[in-house]
This record gives structure tokens, sequence and C-alpha cells, in this order.
């Protein structure tokens, strides 16, 4: 994907559960997930659930992928080649999140 080594050996050294609940002590946390992503699995937002249960906030948006925009049909050769306005549902999540 066009990242550097460098990047891909300190990716691969972090312990994802303990970044997680260090986050979650200083902070709300709100995970969002694109159900069309075709970089992260569904699944993955499990992960997250099973480390923080209630503790955060969790939204999953049906139709859109990994930027949030549309993804009906796409392929991961085709993701990203056309410009795409990220809905207003994911800006209103946020910003309702923040503004909690």
């Amino acid at each position: 994907m066009g990242a550097y080594e460098t990047y891909w050996v300190s990716y691969n050294n972090i312990n994802l559960e303990d970044e997680i609940l260090q986050c979650s002590s200083n902070c709300e946390m709100l995970f969002l997930h694109g159900k069309l992503d075709l970089q992260v699995e569904y699944a993955a937002i499990n992960n997250y659930v099973s480390i923080l249960g209630n503790n955060a906030t969790y939204y999953v948006f049906d139709n859109l992928n990994h930027m949030f925009v549309d993804g009906t049909g796409e392929t991961i050769q085709t993701a990203y080649s056309k410009d795409k306005k990220i809905p207003s549902s994911v800006i209103e999540t946020i910003d309702n999140f923040i503004n909690e």
C-alpha cells in the first residue's frame, strides 16, 4: 500500500488491546465503521466491543466504505477512483458525539 517498512514494523508491534484501554481511560471513544469497508472487516468492530463493552459508542453505516462514502458495488480497485461526499448522517453522528 506504499508504506515504508519502518511503518509496518512499528504497526505490527502495537498491542491493540493495551492501546485501546489506555486511550479509553483518558477520554470517551467513538467507533465508526462502514459495513462495505474493503480494508477493515465488519467483524473487527467486535474486537472493540469485547475490549470496551458499553464503555464506548459504536456506529455502523450499512452502505458506506472505508472513507465513509457510498461503497455499493465497489472493488478494491475501484473504491477510491471517484470523488464522493461524506453523507450528513456521518457528520451529524460525529458532531452529536462531540457535543454530548
